[in-house]
């Protein structure tokens, strides 16, 4: 039986549901690599936000799966930076991985290159994926509008932001260390700053009570979730429309840089680990992540506290992986231009 923690005794008495007991389990081999072993589960936010619920979640289900023993720790400090580099810098033999935004973790290598986390780094398990998206109050002129305040929770913005303010033509200035997206909502509600960003599923949510609306889809189509909404990549997009009477070049330019805003803003929802973690552990906790987000027991208390589950197979994770490290080379060439 999938052992009842506080968060899913919070589960069942919210929504009367008991979680399903995990079903799925690793090979023998692994078993016996991983059973009684200790796992942290690291989140760069605090406590409640969509990825430490998304944590508890999951470290359940891994102790079922793999006879681990999990416990998560959130941490916060420094945007994530904090987190990020503790998980890098874990030793061969300790079981650690982090529940984070993988494009979050490219996008500090855009403006951090020698870091190299993407080497540091591994990801080893994609349970969700989805645009992010834009929202401000509904009476923002976001179209006429020429200078736009940022609110965001960490200082890596020059990729969604400034970069996404060029390819629309405005020039957009970044206010950074709000502790997750409520404070950046916050932000936004008290005239701090003219809009924030967050994944589709969190920006749908800020604008339910009516006081914020979703402004801009960073996607190259528009969204059933999301309808009448402005997307800002593709010869259709916003970037496109706005550009019209500009030049040809600057005008495909600002095409190719919607493009690439939209690959590193994805929010692509990942289990890490590090990269000098054993390999025998590497490749069975690989598993033990593969089987524990596949399992019924994960999706149901994720989507009960409302945060989607659709796991991504490892080829679609590597080609996705794979086409944001080019726009990573060719933002990181743009940022050293400026």
């Amino acid at each position: 039986m999938l052992r009842l923690d506080r968060f899913s005794s919070f589960a069942l008495c919210i929504f009367g549901v008991l979680p399903m007991a995990a079903t799925a389990q690793i090979s023998d081999s692994c078993k016996s690599v991983l059973t009684g072993q200790r796992l942290t589960v690291i989140v760069p936010n605090a406590a409640g936000g969509g990825y430490d619920t998304y944590a508890r979640a999951l470290s359940p289900v891994i102790d079922a799966v793999a006879g681990l023993q999990s416990s998560v720790v959130n941490m916060p400090a420094a945007g994530g930076l904090v987190a990020l580099t503790t998980l890098a810098d874990s030793g061969p033999d300790e079981l650690v991985v982090m529940v984070e935004n993988g494009t979050d973790v490219l996008r500090a290598e855009v403006q951090d290159g020698a870091s190299a986390w993407s080497e540091r780094v591994q990801r080893i398990g994609v349970f969700h994926a989805e645009p992010s998206a834009w929202v401000g109050k509904p009476d923002m002129d976001f179209i006429n509008a020429e200078n736009l305040v940022a609110a965001s929770s960490s200082a890596d913005g020059i990729v969604e932001f400034e970069f996404g303010g060029q390819a629309v033509g405005k020039v957009v200035k970044l206010i950074s260390g709000y502790d997750g997206s409520k404070e950046t909502e916050a932000a936004v509600l008290r005239g701090d700053a003219d809009f924030m960003s967050g994944s589709l599923t969190t920006s749908l949510k800020a604008a339910k009570s009516g006081d914020l609306t979703v402004q801009l889809l960073l996607s190259d189509k528009p969204s059933d979730r999301a309808p009448g909404v402005p997307h800002i990549a593709g010869e259709d997009g916003l970037a496109a429309q706005l550009a019209k009477d500009l030049s040809p070049e600057e005008r495909a330019k600002r095409i190719e840089i919607a493009g690439l805003v939209v690959d590193l803003s994805y929010d692509v929802r990942t289990v890490f680990t590090h990269s000098t973690l054993r390999q025998d552990l590497r490749e069975c906790l690989t598993e033990a992540v593969a089987d524990a987000i596949r399992d019924p027991a994960f999706a149901e208390t994720a989507e009960a506290q409302g945060r989607p589950v659709t796991p991504m197979d490892p080829d679609e994770s590597a080609d996705l992986l794979a086409s944001q490290m080019v726009s990573v080379a060719k933002l990181a060439e743009m940022v050293k231009a400026q």
